[in-house]
């Protein structure tokens, strides 16, 4: 098959494509408040990505106890910190 052949044929299969629609950005302003209801619960995936759409953060980073951390603050970052246990104890931006 020769190039223009090839360039046809993918120029057809994109024009068929369905456009899915925008997903929302979030703020990126971290508002640490809106994530207070998860202290005290065991850490699991769903509860530590409902911390962040409720914060409004774009970015999330979880620690536990003795773990290195960056000291670099970032306004669209929420910091969700756990215990020994992997029970939230704080929830803050930067």
């Amino acid at each position: 098959m020769n190039r223009l052949a090839v360039l046809s044929v993918a120029g057809l299969l994109a024009s068929c494509a369905t456009a899915s629609p925008p997903i929302p950005e979030p703020t990126g302003n971290c508002d640490a408040s809106k994530g207070q209801f998860a202290v005290n619960q065991s850490y699991t995936v769903e509860l530590a990505a409902s911390v962040q759409e409720s914060t409004g953060s774009r970015a999330m980073r979880v620690t536990r106890p003795g773990q290195a951390v960056t000291m670099d603050f970032r306004q669209d970052r929420v910091n969700v910190e756990l215990d020994e246990n992997d029970k939230i104890v704080r929830v803050t931006c930067g």
